[in-house]
C-alpha cells in the first residue's frame, strides 16, 4: 500500500505542471515580407564580424544570434553546410568541396535517405518554389536540379554564397574580411530597404574544428533583439536547420514534415553585442577542448583511488576527500571566465577548489560524521538544482555540460549533469532516511527529495529531461520500498515500470500536443515516435547509447565500481545500502534510456563513490 501511495504522490506532483504551458518566450512575429536575400557564408564568425564595419554596424540595428551549424559529424564543411540547408536535417559530413557538383549531388542524395537523419535533398526547394539563385552554390542549397525552375509570383527568396573566407589561413583573413564587407552591402543594395535579409555563416571552415558562427537577420519585423527557435529553447543561440525552416516560412510555405528545424523568432528586450556572441563562441571551443579530457581525468583518478581502495590503501581516504567535489566544480567554475584563462589555469582552479573544499569536509567529519557524508552529495545536487531553476546558465558550455558545438541540446539537464545530480539526490535521501525514527518520516524523505529531483529535472520548461524521468522515478520508488521495509515482489516491479512508462508517455503526449514550434526536447521526441519516426529516432539513440561504451576511462571506472560492489558488498554500512542501490538504479536505467550512455553510469559513480571512499577514515557510527 505504501509503494501505490508514493507512487500516486508523485504522479500527481509531476503531471501537474505539464498541464499549463511553458511561459512564453517574448518573441514578436514578423511581416510576410515581399522579397528575401540570403547570404549564406562559410565560416563567417562573430570575430570576423567585429572586424567588418559595414556588417558590424547591420548587426547593431537587427536581430542576432549564435549560429550552431552541426552536421552529422564534429565539423560541417562548406559542401555539408549546403547540403543541410537544402534538406533541413543533419547530414553525413565530409562534403567539403565549396560548392559540390551536381553529379556529387545525385549520388550522395541515396545513401543520405538511409542515414541517421535521413535527410532528403531538394526538400528547400519544393517547400518553397519561389527562389532565385544568384550563384551555383546557392542553385546547390535551393534546387533539387541543374536547370533552374521558372519563377512564380510571390514572394521571392534570392540567394548568394560568398565564398570569401572559406579555406582563408589566419595570415589573408584580414584581406578577405574586407572584400567580404563590401560583397555583402553590395548585395544588400540590390533587393532594397524593405527586404529581409540574412547573413549566415553557413560551415566551418575547409579545415579544422567546429565553431559557432555569426548570423543577422535584417529588415521588417527584424529590429534589435536576440534570435532563438523553438529547436534550441534558448535566446541567442539558433541550429543551421532552422534557416531551411525560416526560409520556407518566409516564402509563404508550410515547413515540411522531414525539416527538424523551427522559424526563428525574435526575442525583444535583448541585444547582445558582437564582442559577446564572440566571447560566446570563445567559450564553446574551449569547453569542447577541455570536456574529454576533464571526463576521462575524473574517470580515471576516481578508478585509481577504487583500485587503492580494492588493494587495501586504508590512507585512500585524505585522496578521496580532496578530489570528491571536482565534478560538480566543473559545473560550477562557470561562475568565473575560465574559458579566458587557458586550460592550464582552469585545471588548476578546479584542483585548488576542490581540495579547500575536502580540506573543510575533513574538518566537519571531525564533529559530525553522517554532515560530513552528505557534504558534498548535497552541495552537488544543491548546485545543479538551482541551476535548472535559473535557466541552467552552468551547464551550456561547461566543461562536462551540453556545448552548442554538438547541438544535442541548447537547454534543460544536461546527461552528466542529471546524472551527478540524482545519484547525489537519492544518496542525500537514503541517508537521510535511514536516520529517520519511523517509516512515514522515511517515506516524507524520500518523497520530498525524490519529487523535487524528478520535477526539476522532467519539466519541459526546467531540466525537459524524458530518460532521465523513466530512470530516476524507479530509483526513487526503490529507494522508498527499501528504507519503509517493503518486500519486493515481481509485481511491484512491475507495477512500477508501468507507472513510470505510463507517467512518461502523459508527459511526453502533453508536450506533443503544443504547436510545433512551442514543443520542447520531449514533445519533439514524442511527436516524432507518433509520426511513425520510430524505427530511425530509437536505432540512433541505441546506437549513440552503444558507442559511448568506446571511452575506456569511463569503462574502466564502471567496471571498477562493480567489482567493489561485489567484493566489498558485505563491508557496506548496513544504512547506507539503500541509498547505494538507488544510485546503482540510477546509473544502470539512465545508461540504457540515454543516447550518453556510459557517461551516465560513470557521473552517478563520480557523484557518491570519492565520497564513500573518504568515509572510510571512520569505522563507527555518531
Amino acid at each position: 500500500m505504501r509503494v501505490r501511495s508514493c507512487l500516486a504522490a508523485l504522479a500527481v506532483a509531476l503531471t501537474g505542471p505539464f498541464t499549463g504551458a511553458l511561459p512564453a518566450a517574448a518573441a514578436s512575429a514578423a511581416p510576410q515580407p515581399e522579397r528575401v536575400l540570403f547570404i549564406g557564408v562559410p565560416d563567417l564568425r562573430w570575430s570576423d564580424v567585429l572586424h567588418m564595419p559595414r556588417l558590424l554596424a547591420i548587426a547593431r540595428t537587427s536581430s542576432v544570434a549564435n549560429l550552431s551549424v552541426r552536421s552529422s559529424g564534429e565539423a560541417t564543411r562548406c559542401g555539408d553546410g549546403l547540403l543541410e540547408l537544402s534538406a533541413g536535417t543533419r547530414v553525413p559530413n565530409g562534403v567539403v568541396a565549396c560548392p559540390p557538383s551536381f553529379d556529387q549531388m545525385a549520388r550522395l542524395a541515396y545513401p543520405y535517405r538511409s542515414a541517421p537523419f535521413a535527410p532528403k535533398l531538394g526538400t528547400l526547394h519544393f517547400a518553397a518554389h519561389s527562389v532565385a539563385p544568384l550563384d551555383q552554390a546557392a542553385t546547390i542549397m535551393l534546387t533539387s536540379a541543374s536547370v533552374l525552375p521558372a519563377i512564380p509570383p510571390g514572394p521571392v527568396l534570392a540567394a548568394a554564397i560568398p565564398t570569401d573566407l572559406y579555406g582563408a589561413t589566419a595570415a589573408d583573413r584580414p584581406a578577405r574580411r574586407a572584400d567580404l564587407d563590401a560583397e555583402i552591402e553590395q548585395l544588400r543594395g540590390q533587393v532594397g530597404p524593405d527586404a529581409v535579409v540574412v547573413v549566415a555563416g553557413i560551415s566551418d571552415n575547409a579545415t579544422g574544428p567546429a565553431h559557432l558562427h555569426a548570423l543577422v537577420v535584417s529588415g521588417p519585423g527584424w529590429g534589435p533583439g536576440e534570435l532563438r527557435s523553438a529547436s534550441t529553447g534558448r535566446a541567442g543561440y539558433v541550429q543551421l536547420v532552422d534557416l531551411t525552416a525560416t526560409l520556407v516560412t518566409l516564402a509563404g510555405a508550410e515547413v515540411p514534415d522531414g525539416v527538424i528545424g523551427r522559424p526563428l523568432e525574435r526575442v525583444t528586450g535583448s541585444h547582445r553585442s558582437a564582442a559577446a556572441l564572440t566571447d560566446d563562441g570563445r567559450h564553446a571551443r574551449a569547453a569542447a577542448d577541455v570536456s574529454g579530457a576533464t571526463r576521462n581525468t575524473l574517470a580515471l583518478i576516481a578508478a585509481a583511488l577504487l583500485a587503492l581502495l580494492l588493494a587495501g590503501r586504508r590512507e585512500v581516504w585524505l585522496l578521496a576527500r580532496l578530489f570528491a567535489a571536482a565534478p560538480v566544480l566543473t559545473f560550477l567554475v562557470q561562475v568565473v571566465p575560465w574559458w579566458r584563462w587557458g586550460t592550464a589555469a582552469y585545471a588548476a582552479l578546479i584542483a585548488a577548489t576542490s581540495a579547500a573544499i575536502g580540506v573543510a569536509v575533513i574538518w566537519l567529519d571531525r564533529r559530525n560524521r553522517t554532515a560530513a557524508l552528505l557534504a558534498i552529495p548535497a552541495f552537488t545536487a544543491v548546485v545543479l538544482v538551482a541551476d535548472q531553476l535559473a535557466g541552467a546558465p552552468l551547464d551550456l558550455s561547461a566543461p562536462m555540460g551540453d556545448n552548442p558545438l554538438v547541438a544535442g541540446r541548447f537547454h534543460g539537464m544536461g546527461n552528466m549533469a542529471f546524472a551527478l545530480m540524482a545519484a547525489a539526490a537519492v544518496f542525500c535521501a537514503g541517508v537521510l532516511a535511514a536516520r529517520a525514527s519511523n517509516n512515514r518520516a522515511r517515506l516524507g524523505i524520500v518523497a520530498g527529495i525524490g519529487a523535487v529531483a524528478l520535477l526539476v529535472d522532467a519539466m519541459p520548461s526546467l531540466g525537459d529531461d524524458l530518460g532521465g524521468l523513466l530512470a530516476l522515478l524507479p530509483a526513487v520508488v526503490l529507494l522508498g520500498a527499501l528504507v519503509t521495509g517493503v518486500r519486493l515482489t515481481w509485481r511491484r516491479v512491475a507495477l512500477v515500470a508501468g507507472v513510470t512508462l505510463a507517467l512518461g508517455i502523459a508527459v511526453g503526449a502533453i508536450d506533443a500536443a503544443r504547436p510545433p514550434d512551442r514543443r520542447t526536447h520531449i514533445g519533439r521526441f514524442v511527436a516524432d515516435l507518433w509520426q511513425g519516426h520510430i524505427d530511425p529516432v530509437l536505432d540512433r539513440k541505441w546506437r549513440a547509447m552503444l558507442w559511448s561504451f568506446r571511452n575506456v576511462a569511463l569503462d574502466v571506472l564502471v567496471a571498477l565500481v562493480a567489482a567493489a560492489a561485489v567484493t566489498m558488498r558485505d563491508k557496506v554500512r548496513p544504512d547506507l545500502r539503500a541509498a547505494l542501490a538507488a544510485v546503482a538504479v540510477v546509473g544502470a536505467l539512465g545508461t540504457l534510456l540515454n543516447d550518453s550512455g556510459v557517461v551516465v553510469a560513470a557521473g552517478a559513480a563520480l557523484a557518491v563513490v570519492p565520497t564513500l571512499i573518504g568515509d572510510t577514515r571512520r569505522s563507527g557510527a555518531d
